[in-house]
């Protein structure tokens, strides 16, 4: 039940008998595509308002063009398009793919219209480690499998026993 039988009182619910409730209940969302191709997901219960799953923009403008989140190219394209469309969720939500891709090439623009459609990788986290949200597959790498050492040799390896 949900009352301690010594004292009375309510019981705090734990957070692994939440996971556990999550985990049983049915999943009956529905998602609908709007007029510019986002899937809109919503709950036929009417317990939480629709809403749709996201890839910030920079993060989108990093893997279409192969270049790291914080730099210059990224932020010089993220820019452009945010003073050109006024905004990051306008980009996401709405602006048409076509416009997009005149200022920031194909690869962004199928990419934006990927995330709009929800055709996403995503790699829940676990422990301590976070999640990972890739939009081709091709691109999807663990952290560290894209390292190399510096030889392979141990006898190259710096010694650094003082």
């Amino acid at each position: 039940g949900t009352t301690c039988p010594v004292c009375g009182r309510g019981l705090t619910v734990g957070v692994m008998e939440q996971v556990e409730k999550l985990a049983t209940s049915p999943e009956d969302f529905k998602t609908q595509s709007g007029k510019s191709g986002v899937a809109w997901i919503s709950d036929p219960r009417k317990l939480h308002p629709p809403f749709a799953k996201l890839v910030p923009l920079n993060e989108i403008i990093a893997e279409s063009i192969g270049s790291p989140v914080g730099s210059i190219k990224v932020k010089t394209l993220f820019d452009e398009l945010t003073t050109q469309f006024a905004s990051e969720f306008e980009i996401l939500l709405k602006t048409p793919v076509e416009a997009v891709e005149k200022i920031a090439g194909q690869k962004v623009a199928s990419a934006i219209l990927k995330v709009r459609s929800g055709d996403i990788f995503i790699s829940p986290g676990y422990d301590g480690e976070f999640g990972v949200v890739k939009i081709s597959e091709e691109s999807q790498t663990a952290p560290g499998d894209n390292q190399t050492s510096l030889s392979e040799d141990p006898k190259d390896q710096l010694n650094l026993d003082f």
